[in-house]
């Protein structure tokens, strides 16, 4: 109320100046009037200048303190964020300190209890038992430690051949040869040729990819060596080291056997990457040489009078035909086996011969079929994989029998129950 009397006083001052003034220009004549008036003009025109100055800077101090509010305003923002999470913080503890109470409370009436004879009986109890717990599972790790001691023992074996150990392999190995019936490395493929193949048989193992030619290889090589017979391979789509390590996956003690002169190599494969080797169990031959099948037959020549001088025949796996097919022509390949067949049946030596069936013909593989003693065939049939058996003489079934196999077994279904009719 004050605020407006003091502007009703200052608008009643202004109004009685202007009626004072009225009243003198009134009086005034016309010379002196228009004096007057030019003075009034010039006092307004100042004033309006004045005033124009004032509004100006009403109007910087307006922006000025809008541009402070807004800087306030953003400074308060994060006091505001701030007090929220000293509220939120504030109600975590009381959350946890009523927590903690409640916690609290039941300790002590858990203290109040564990007084009661029975709780107290029970209490006993069951730290008897913890103790015998923790005698048991002492025993159960000194076992366990036994055990693994036990276990690296008979690994360590498995990787050792005592002179004693082949020595009776080998007298097995002559009761075989006295039979002329030898194992192939799959109990349930001898049975199926009823114990066994004769010395000196070639047999082709067809079959695509990933259908486990190359476990029917090493598995024949490792039935051998168990029994003191050299292996030979030859290798011509895989590096030696790859077949060191599927066969002592296999077979643990194949170094050993290696560093007893039982195996040798020739290998058409690692020339072709530019490898070369100073492995004096590995003859190396490059695939691109003209003459590649004849240094193939006297590498194998050389390798298999070696072995004749110290056991009564040797195995021998040709890893794979197909690849040498891709680098000559099926004519060539056919001319090279016929003579080596030859050779490898008077040095009555047990061999696969492994054949990729999708890169031949049927006629290719007819025609390499008649140069064999037999052959294994592989395929598969919705999912599952078949084995049939060509040749080798007296058979219990030719028909298609399921088999599975892993990296280290191959296992043959029933003749009767699994096979397509």
């Amino acid at each position: 109320k004050i605020i407006q009397l003091e502007e009703t006083v200052q608008n009643l001052k202004a109004e009685k100046e202007l009626n004072d003034r009225h009243a003198q220009l009134t009086q005034l004549d016309g010379k002196a009037l228009g004096a007057e008036m030019k003075k009034s003009l010039s006092e307004l025109e100042s004033r309006e200048r004045e005033l124009a100055l004032k509004e100006s800077e009403v109007r910087s101090r307006l922006e000025e303190l809008m541009i402070r509010a807004d800087a306030m305003e953003r400074k308060l923002q994060p006091i505001q964020f701030k007090e929220k999470e000293l509220i939120h913080w504030e109600e975590e503890l009381r959350i946890k300190e009523q927590t903690v109470q409640g916690e609290l409370r039941q300790l002590h009436e858990a203290q109040k209890i564990s007084t009661d004879p029975e709780v107290l009986s029970k209490t006993q109890r069951l730290a008897e038992l913890e103790a015998e717990l923790g005698r048991r599972e002492e025993e159960m790790r000194t076992r366990e430690s036994y055990l693994h001691q036990r276990l690296e023992e008979l690994q360590k074996k498995e990787r050792e051949v005592s002179d004693e150990d082949l020595q009776q392999a080998r007298a097995q190995m002559k009761e075989e040869v006295e039979a002329n019936k030898v194992r192939t490395g799959v109990p349930r493929l001898d049975d199926l040729v009823f114990g066994g193949v004769p010395l000196g048989t070639n047999i082709l193992v067809n079959g695509p990819a990933h259908t486990g030619k190359e476990l029917l290889a090493r598995l024949l090589a490792a039935e051998g060596l168990k029994k003191g017979v050299p292996i030979l391979w030859i290798l011509s789509d895989k590096a030696t080291t790859t077949v060191r390590e599927e066969m002592t996956a296999i077979l643990p003690a194949y170094a050993e056997y290696e560093k007893r002169g039982l195996v040798r190599y020739v290998d058409l494969y690692a020339m072709s990457l530019g490898i070369t080797s100073t492995d004096p169990l590995v003859t190396l031959l490059s695939a691109d040489d003209k003459n590649v099948l004849e240094n193939v037959s006297r590498a194998v020549d050389e390798a298999a009078s070696g072995f004749r001088k110290t056991s009564e025949y040797y195995r021998l796996v040709f890893e794979s035909v197909s690849t040498v097919t891709a680098y000559l022509d099926v004519a060539s390949t056919l001319r090279f086996l016929q003579p080596f067949l030859g050779k490898r049946k008077m040095d009555h030596a047990l061999c696969y011969y492994v054949v990729d069936a999708g890169m031949h013909s049927e006629s290719d593989i007819q025609l390499l079929e008649h140069l064999m003693d037999g052959s294994v065939n592989l395929k598969v049939d919705q999912l599952k994989t078949y084995l049939s058996v060509k040749g080798l003489g007296e058979v219990q079934s030719r028909a298609w029998i399921s088999y599975n196999f892993t990296r280290r077994a191959f296992n043959i279904g029933s003749f009767s129950l699994d096979h397509i009719r």
